[in-house]
């Protein structure tokens, strides 16, 4: 059985596109890009997640105003509060309906 090497691979064919086409070279240190975009997540965290955790925290204690150091712990009774005011659910119906609704204002 005779093989003919000078017939170009069957998965490679003359018409093939990457037929004498140089190849990208291997990336050297695969891990630059995460050390790249490093600095930006650390100012999201801390322009943005910190303040939040920070929001989150806060609401369970009852914060003076005058006096920020005088912080009681109340658990969950600012949220209980703010399910039995009734302006908190008018407020929700309000959030609903422009979010399901649809805006005709544009296209």
């Amino acid at each position: 059985m005779a093989v003919d090497i000078a017939s170009p691979p069957s998965a490679l064919s003359a018409a093939s596109p990457l037929v004498g086409r140089r190849q990208r070279p291997r990336a050297r240190f695969p891990w630059v890009p995460f050390f790249l975009i490093l600095p930006a997540l650390l100012v999201l965290a801390a322009v943005l997640f910190y303040p939040i955790a920070l929001a989150i925290y806060s609401s369970f204690f009852d914060i003076g105003m005058m006096n920020l150091s005088d912080q009681t712990f109340i658990g969950l009774d600012n949220y209980l509060t703010m399910v039995r005011t009734p302006a908190f659910w008018a407020s929700a119906i309000v959030c609903r309906a422009s979010v399901v609704l649809p805006d005709d204002s544009g296209p």
